[in-house]
């Protein structure tokens, strides 16, 4: 299995690459591990869903982007799409990029239905507002989860979290670091499907938090009633997926960076 690739597509260049690059070299440097091979779209997931809505969902993401990008189709030379086990996108809801506001959710919508199957045609994860949500963080800081910003408005994000991070170089986020971005964004989501912020246990967690959930309830309790969305990186949410119940149990039996975070363990066994 070694041998086989993991394709990850996703809106940026950089800020994406580098959190890409991070997650390889703590998670899947392992010897029998699978390589991940990134590719930017260069572009947002409104320009990418109408790429593919001519077509109706029925080109092939790695065939869109070895045709539309000289530098896509440089990396995957060689590469056929047999040798390809899987397929992650990871974009932003980004809800100002799109002229007809009201179609956003609808388009994020079709997206995650289409791009639910890392081994068919991909699985997709949206980060709200933007991939910079990874790291609107602070170590000592129990407020994520009342932590909002206007959905439909370009607010300049990226400035904003620059002015309220402890964790401004993705290049060198530790497996610490991890644990504590895992964990926030795990009783994030908690929160906004439950109203508890805590952590749930694992089987709660693979029946309620996944994909659809997250945007319906963005949509039910935040964009509806407050015109915002709720704070979220989708990258916590692809680690958990790939790696299951190991990696959810290190990271919420890990000692909190924040001392004061309520979080509740069911199971109690530490993984090394």
């Amino acid at each position: 299995m070694s041998d086989e690739i993991i394709v990850i597509i996703s809106e940026g260049e950089r800020t994406e690459k580098q959190i890409i690059e991070n997650i390889e070299s703590h998670f899947f440097s392992h010897e029998g591990l699978k390589s991940l091979t990134f590719l930017s779209f260069k572009t947002n997931i409104y320009a990418l869903w109408r790429a593919l809505k001519k077509d109706n969902f029925d080109t092939d993401i790695i065939e869109v982007m070895r045709e539309r990008d000289e530098e896509a189709a440089r990396i995957l030379t060689g590469i056929n799409r047999r040798s390809i086990s899987e397929v992650y996108l990871f974009f932003d809801y980004d809800g100002h990029a799109h002229p007809i506001q009201h179609e956003v959710e609808t388009i994020i919508n079709e997206m995650i239905d289409n791009f639910n199957n890392e081994t068919e045609n991909g699985k997709i994860y949206i980060s709200y507002p933007m991939v910079e949500a990874i790291k609107h963080l602070r170590k000592n800081d129990n407020t994520f989860k009342d932590r909002c910003i206007l959905a439909k408005q370009n607010i300049h994000y990226k400035h904003l979290v620059s002015q309220n991070t402890d964790f401004t170089n993705l290049t060198i986020l530790s497996l610490s670091d991890w644990n504590y971005i895992m964990i926030n964004n795990i009783m994030k989501a908690n929160y906004m499907l439950n109203g508890d912020y805590q952590v749930p246990d694992y089987d709660l967690y693979r029946m309620q938090i996944y994909q659809s959930s997250l945007l319906q309830c963005q949509i039910e309790k935040y964009i509806k009633l407050t015109k915002q969305v709720a704070v979220l990186s989708g990258f916590p949410f692809f680690l958990i997926d790939y790696f299951g119940k190991s990696i959810y149990d290190n990271c919420t039996t890990a000692v909190p960076i924040c001392s004061d975070l309520p979080v509740i363990i069911s199971n109690k066994n530490i993984i090394e």
